[in-house]
């Protein structure tokens, strides 16, 4: 049973790898195309941070946990968010 919890959990993770992933794509093609230099530089930013040189020092979950909120400060319009979810 533990082995399943950890199965699920890891599962759960890599979901929600996904989907940041996917917002961020989504995110950086509508910065592009609207011209938004102000938002795409916050989120070329944030994903610098992510290095193998910062995990020296930085907790990868801290990182994370960083990179999530103000990931999930941006916001998408409906439009973008039925993209995200054909996808």
């Amino acid at each position: 049973m533990e082995n399943l919890i950890r199965i699920f959990s890891r599962h759960e993770k890599l979901i929600e790898g996904i989907q940041d992933f996917e917002k961020i794509r989504i995110l950086n093609e509508k910065f592009v195309k609207e011209g938004d230099e102000e938002h795409l530089k916050e989120l070329i930013s944030v994903l610098s941070t992510f290095t193998t040189k910062n995990l020296e020092t930085l907790p990868s979950a801290d990182m994370v946990s960083k990179g999530k909120a103000i990931l999930n400060g941006f916001k998408l319009s409906f439009y973008h968010l039925k993209i995200l979810v054909k996808t």
